[in-house]
């Protein structure tokens, strides 16, 4: 089976979760060079409705919208990440915004999150409050378990542990994520450029930003297949945490503010967004 992607808008969701009980209209996916007879069991289980049929019809409309799409990086993570603690039992929010001064659409993006969530400035990175440092980074990953980071980021796709998150001091590479341990980190939102960009060729796994985040403690990782539009980040930004104000997984909560995003009228989007 090939790569399916939900549609043409790049967020995808790196997913974790223990969800084998209730996956009968998801698909998860996971790369070719990287199953055994763990992946084949977990991928016909979640894609026995994936027939000729469902193929024909996703034609003339999106996957996306008919399926949960989810990305699995490899059996051995998907292993790694099912064996930690599924329950948050406290949630702290924390952001990361705008880290060096050139998104205005991240400052305004952090700043309505911050509003619904009630986050207060001591757990807030970014241009109008603590420098997004390299340490200011890495300690707020101590502190909380839900982290939304807004910023540019790059992908490496020679050296892909020299993927980057591009800081206000500095840059944290792919490598060096993957050293860490966030082990109260529960749910990443990676609002930049390029996190989950990346090549099997090179490696059993698929070696990116969002993948390294998973290995360092994260459950879930909400990232990036390309370069994206800051407004349309925005959005689907805010679409996304409005679904999750309203209980929606975070797989659910993609789907729903794609769809969202997709549907938004002129009007609407001038009310509500345009300044």
């Amino acid at each position: 089976m090939g790569k399916l992607r939900a549609e043409q808008f790049p967020f995808y969701p790196l997913l974790y979760e223990g969800e084998r009980n209730e996956v009968k209209r998801s698909i998860s996916e996971i790369p070719h060079s990287v199953r055994n007879d763990q992946s084949s069991d977990f991928c016909n289980e979640d894609n026995e409705n994936l027939d000729s049929n469902t193929l024909k019809s996703a034609v003339t409309s999106y996957l996306g919208d008919r399926f949960l799409i989810r990305m699995i990086p490899s059996c051995r993570i998907l292993d790694y990440c099912q064996n930690r603690p599924q329950t948050l039992e406290k949630q702290q929010f924390g952001t990361v915004e705008d880290a060096d001064g050139t998104l205005l659409g991240a400052r305004y993006e952090g700043q309505e999150i911050a509003k619904m969530y009630q986050i207060p400035k001591d757990f807030r990175l970014g241009i109008d409050f603590t420098p997004a440092t390299i340490d200011n980074y890495q300690n707020l990953m101590q502190q909380v378990n839900i982290l939304h980071s807004s910023h540019h980021a790059v992908s490496n796709w020679t050296n892909p542990l020299e993927s980057r998150l591009n800081l206000y001091n500095g840059n944290i590479t792919l490598g060096e994520l993957m050293l860490k341990r966030y082990p109260g980190l529960f749910e990443v939102f990676l609002s930049c450029c390029e996190t989950h960009l990346s090549t099997t060729e090179l490696t059993d796994d698929i070696l990116t930003l969002g993948t390294a985040f998973l290995c360092a403690g994260a459950r879930s990782v909400i990232s990036t297949l390309w370069s994206v539009s800051d407004i349309a980040t925005v959005i689907f930004s805010l679409f996304y945490y409005q679904n999750r104000q309203n209980n929606y997984k975070p797989v659910e909560a993609v789907q729903n503010a794609q769809k969202a995003l997709r549907n938004l009228d002129p009007a609407t989007f001038k009310a509500h967004y345009y300044q």
